[in-house]
């Protein structure tokens, strides 16, 4: 099933490895080592052009992406969740 995630971004829900908080959190040493190696790497997607309040990160075959929401992660998980539920 595909999810929207903000400014015409779509995802499939089969390749979301997580959803992670960006909201009012710190982020630790490796998450901010891991984002900047993803944005050196050209594998971040801007779905907002707001500050973010979460990412998303996916891996479909070979492709992996880190995309920046202004959604918060219930948000996003709850749309994910919608999405399989209709699709049966």
């Amino acid at each position: 099933m595909i999810c929207h995630v903000g400014a015409g971004t779509l995802i499939i829900d089969k390749d979301v490895v997580g959803i992670f908080d960006l909201d009012g959190e710190v982020t630790t040493a490796t998450t901010a080592a891991f984002l900047r190696e993803a944005d050196k790497k050209k594998k971040t997607v801007a779905a907002t052009t707001d500050i973010p309040r979460a990412f998303v990160l996916t891996s479909g075959g070979k492709k992996e992406e880190v995309i920046f929401t202004r959604l918060s992660t219930a948000a996003v998980a709850k749309r994910i969740e919608a999405g399989v539920e209709g699709e049966f």
